[in-house]
């Protein structure tokens, strides 16, 4: 799909009002807020930017910082219960 095509399922929307796209945007979390005055090129724009796949690089899982640690064994090789 072409970022175009997204653009005319996004004016479907329920959130489209007399022709005009409205976006609810986040200013931080719980913090969100309605625009409906960003051009259509800069929607497409951004559109276009996140369907780029090929420039999107995700990110390593952390690595634990806590090693789990093995339950001291008796003299017999079994695992002492500790409680």
């Amino acid at each position: 799909m072409t970022a175009q095509d997204y653009l005319q399922l996004m004016m479907r929307d329920k959130k489209v009002l007399n022709g005009k796209l409205r976006l609810v945007l986040l200013k931080a979390l719980g913090q969100a807020y309605v625009v409906t005055d960003i051009p259509q090129e800069q929607v497409i724009e951004a559109i276009n930017r996140c369907t780029q796949v090929d420039s999107i690089t995700m990110p390593k899982p952390a690595k634990p910082t806590t090693k789990t640690k093995k339950p001291p064994l008796f003299s017999n090789g079994r695992a002492v219960n500790i409680v």
